[in-house]
């Protein structure tokens, strides 16, 4: 396969010096069908880095590799650069843990959305027993998702009409994807009526909001992801209770692979009560704390090394290894 039909673009390349080169030939690994896999090479031809992804590159595809300290590498491909290898297989990964009835009514009505509207996709619901641990809850899912193409990270009390369009996206190449713009808290009695059949879209005769619609941060809700994305950039368990967990995710996600394609859709959040945290927008001083160290980084390759981490409890979830 001639090199020369692939164009690269490499980022942080001066962090290992020297000479990069990028080299792309065929592979019969069966976890890259029909695939490329992309080596770099720092001085010497014989001297690569760790390779911790592969991607399917359609000539003339825009690649991106970033590098880390401890000389790995992310293969990242732009939107119109992966081949369709005919239909993906998608996971939805539901983080799950309490024992709150509310939570639990919406938890049916949400499994009951997804079993009609997608039902050639597999959704776990991923416990979490103890203290709530998002990544935690999330990797429980994960441990039992095998291999999919796609994964959908989404919390057990949301609808997205949209989300099929987001997942699309994702499919045919963009890393990461939100489907939704606009939140929508709804009441106690507009859940009811919900979860008695009506359309949220149409639902009248009830307060329909128990807040005024906002625009939803990313990583919270509903967020779709490539399955090799995920495995480099994942929910940090660092984070336990609730709170930053979502915006830390979707910080790193943004810099490791860019801003995410953004969808128009509604995200209706069915009413639970509160859980217990210090406000809205922070968890506990601790979450707070780690959220600020995640602000602070805004490189790919300090980035990937402040993750190892978390990646390291996400293998460690799937092996079975504490």
């Amino acid at each position: 396969m001639a090199r020369d039909r692939f164009r690269a673009s490499v980022l942080h390349a001066s962090l290992l010096g020297g000479r990069v080169a990028v080299q792309c030939y065929e592979t019969s690994n069966q976890n890259t069908p029909e695939g490329v896999r992309l080596v770099v090479g720092i001085e010497r031809p014989n001297s690569l880095c760790q390779i911790l992804g592969y991607a399917s590159v359609e000539p003339g595809a825009f690649v991106r590799i970033f590098f880390s300290s401890h000389g790995c590498i992310v293969p990242q491909v732009g939107h119109k650069g992966m081949r369709d290898h005919g239909r993906m297989s998608v996971a939805v990964l539901v983080p799950w843990g309490g024992t709150c009835s509310h939570r639990r009514a919406a938890w049916i009505h949400v499994r009951a959305w997804y079993a009609q509207t997608f039902p050639s996709w597999r959704v776990l619901r991923g416990d979490c027993p103890g203290e709530w641990n998002k990544a935690e809850a999330v990797a429980c899912a994960y441990q039992q998702a095998g291999n999919p193409d796609v994964l959908v990270v989404a919390d057990a009390d949301c609808l997205v009409p949209g989300l099929l369009l987001a997942v699309k996206q994702v499919e045919s190449g963009a890393p990461w994807a939100v489907p939704h713009l606009l939140v929508h808290r709804l009441s106690r009695e507009a859940t009811r009526k919900i979860l008695e059949g009506q359309n949220p879209a149409t639902l009248s005769g009830v307060r329909r909001y128990a807040q005024r619609p906002y625009r939803g941060y990313e990583g919270g809700g509903v967020t779709v992801v490539r399955r090799e994305v995920y495995e480099q950039v994942p929910l940090d368990p660092r984070f336990r209770g609730w709170g930053q967990e979502d915006e830390s995710w979707a910080h790193a996600l943004r810099t490791m692979y860019g801003k995410p394609w953004r969808g128009s859709s509604h995200l209706w959040h069915l009413w639970h009560p509160e859980p217990d945290r210090m406000n809205r927008r922070t968890g506990s001083k601790e979450s707070k704390h780690l959220w600020q160290q995640y602000r602070g980084l805004r490189d790919p390759e300090r980035m990937c090394a402040f993750l190892e981490p978390a990646r390291e409890a996400l293998r460690g979830s799937v092996s079975g290894t504490p």
